[in-house]
């Protein structure tokens, strides 16, 4: 059985609170369901759930307590972790999930321990989003964040986008450059200084972008020698003060840079290393397309 949210759901500026009658329902749909803000704790109670879809939900604030009693759950599309119990991460951990996931508020993870209990690393995953809270207090104060990131390494043999917003370590640990991943997003990652040369492994990466960055001081070689590579934005990386030496990238379509002043300053006077891309915009403004500089 299946259920679909209705166009009132998307529209009303309300908490929704459902009247479950179909508790063998296997499929719950709510995307787009703009001012949802709460799910009953009912919720628990389909134990034939084997879909809960949730896309563009902005306003939702959270699921009921312990999502982990839907063990029929195979996809789940968002995951708000909380230091209150039957929130924590662990309740992921007897899900048996693929496809898309995102998980929110990770600043508020308990430990390493927690992330374990979650299983990632058994979860065959094609999109992944990760994102610590930037006005959280708790993402402030943090131990054992790189650990934390570390553990949410999904099975990425299947993974094919990433993104990762907020993470407060210094640096990346390797499987964030997985060779599958076609897609990759990291954003607000304030401490990162470098990105790893395991970047050189990411043959089929079409898509990255690298947006406030705000200590981000170089972009490795490999990242010239990408041999899919269609997009490249950055965005707010002030430290940021050049390309790699070697840009060779014949695939790449699109170089967008934004907020990157010693960038753009040398993308516009030394266009040696950028004349071969179709298209090349600085601050939005597009200064070369096709063969002609602007």
């Amino acid at each position: 059985m299946f259920f679909f949210a209705d166009a009132s759901l998307r529209t009303k500026g309300r908490i929704v609170i459902f009247n479950w009658r179909f508790k063998t329902s296997k499929i719950l749909k709510l995307d787009n369901c703009r001012n949802l803000k709460i799910l009953p704790n009912s919720l628990i109670l389909l134990k034939y759930l084997q879909q809960l879809s949730l896309k563009d939900c902005y306003k939702l604030l959270s699921l009921p307590p312990q999502i982990g009693k839907l063990t029929s759950l195979r996809s789940l599309t968002k995951y708000f972790v909380s230091k209150e119990k039957g929130f924590f991460l662990a309740e992921l951990g007897a899900l048996k999930l693929k496809g898309d996931l995102e998980i929110k508020h990770l600043g508020k993870v308990k430990s390493v321990k927690d992330v374990k209990e979650a299983n990632m690393s058994i979860k065959p995953l094609n999109k992944l989003k990760l994102s610590w809270d930037k006005y959280d207090e708790e993402w402030e104060i943090q131990e054992n964040v790189k650990e934390i990131l570390e553990g949410l390494c999904p099975d990425t043999q299947q993974l094919q986008s990433l993104w990762v917003g907020g993470y407060k370590g210094d640096y990346f640990p390797q499987w964030i450059f997985s060779p599958s991943l076609m897609y990759l997003r990291i954003e607000g990652c304030r401490d990162v200084k470098a990105l790893d040369e395991a970047l050189q492994h990411m043959t089929v990466l079409h898509s990255l972008s690298l947006y406030y960055l705000r200590n981000l001081e170089s972009l490795p070689d490999c990242l010239g020698d990408l041999p899919l590579l269609r997009e490249l934005a950055i965005a707010f990386c002030s430290k940021l003060r050049r390309l790699p030496t070697s840009l060779r990238l014949q695939t790449l379509k699109t170089l967008r840079i934004w907020g990157c002043p010693d960038l753009e300053m040398e993308t516009r006077h030394d266009s040696s290393k950028v004349a071969h891309f179709p298209e090349i915009r600085v601050n939005g403004y597009l200064i070369k397309e096709g063969a002609n500089l602007i």
